[in-house]
Formats: C-alpha cells, sequence, structure tokens
C-alpha cells in the first residue's frame, strides 16, 4: 500500500506501527517476567537449601509458559494503553519501551558476570553463591525502569529522540 512516489499510506504506517508498539510491549514483558521468574526461582532454591530441603526442580516448562504469557499479556496490554500512533505521546512511550528492552537485555548480561566479581574484589562473603546473580538481576530491573522510567535516562537512543522529524517513517 504505497503511493506512486513510494511513501506509505496511512492507514500502512498504523497498522506498522501498532504491531511495533505491541510486539516492543511484549518483549518487554517477556524480558521482566524471565528476571521477576529467576528471581522467585532463586528465592526457592534458597528457601530449600536453607532448609536443608531436597529437591529437585525441573521449571523449563514453568519458565516457557510464563514468559510466553507475559509476551502476550504485555502486548496486549500495551496494545489497549497506548496513545493513538503517530502522536508525540505514542513516539515518546515507544522509545521508553525500547530503551527499557536493551537496558534489560544488556546490564542482565553484563551484571551477573559483574557483580559476583565485585563482590568477590571488595572482600564480601555471601552465605549463599546465588544471592550475588539474584542481586546481579535485581539491579538490573532496578537500573532498567530507574534510569528510563524514573529519572528520564536514555543511554542507548538518546535524549529526545522521539522529537525528530524523521523518526518511525
Amino acid at each position: 500500500m504505497s503511493d506512486s512516489d513510494g511513501e506509505r499510506s496511512p492507514v500502512e504506517a498504523t497498522d506498522r506501527s501498532a504491531l511495533a508498539v505491541a510486539l516492543v510491549g511484549g518483549f518487554q514483558w517477556a524480558i521482566t517476567g524471565a528476571y521477576v521468574f529467576l528471581l522467585g526461582f532463586l528465592v526457592v532454591a534458597w528457601h530449600f537449601r536453607t532448609t536443608r530441603t531436597p529437591v529437585s526442580l525441573d521449571l523449563s516448562w514453568a519458565f516457557a509458559g510464563f514468559v510466553a504469557a507475559a509476551f502476550v499479556v504485555g502486548s496486549l496490554w500495551v496494545r489497549a494503553r497506548s496513545p493513538a500512533p503517530g502522536t508525540a505521546d505514542s513516539r515518546d512511550a515507544h522509545d521508553r519501551r525500547i530503551e527499557v528492552v536493551v537496558t534489560m537485555l544488556v546490564l542482565g548480561f553484563l551484571l551477573p558476570f559483574g557483580v559476583p566479581r565485585l563482590l568477590d574484589l571488595f572482600g564480601v562473603t555471601l552465605s549463599d553463591p546465588t544471592l550475588g546473580f539474584g542481586l546481579a538481576y535485581v539491579l538490573a530491573l532496578t537500573l532498567s525502569y530507574g534510569l528510563v522510567y524514573g529519572l528520564g535516562v536514555r543511554p542507548f537512543l538518546g535524549p529526545r529522540r522521539s522529537d525528530r522529524p524523521d523518526f518511525g517513517e
């Protein structure tokens, strides 16, 4: 659906942007859900280890189902709650979602490797080795949402990206 000069029609642009909004919102919820599931798993594992309860858990299907459900719910939620496509509010909200997703992925990769080593460097000994990973994922979630939504910092996309006239076209 393009005009003779190659530009997209408003209907195609709206459909494409609505799909992009839903996909990014779904990814944001899925990644957040994966981190929360992991934190819950670490808490349960810590509890069983502390109480010396012998348990064998296989949560691979539960994890996959939880993340898939988070993706679907996030897609539906963001699609229902987003401002009208093409508006400055819509572009800003979409930018923030993208920024949170990228920040969560970067911090979710770097912090689990860095926090335990940093704790070792400072001579901090944790009672359970998994607490360092738990702290890393709590920091990843807190920093991702806190920087982007709380402080308005956008380390990857840059400030005011959605104000550019060529954005989204």
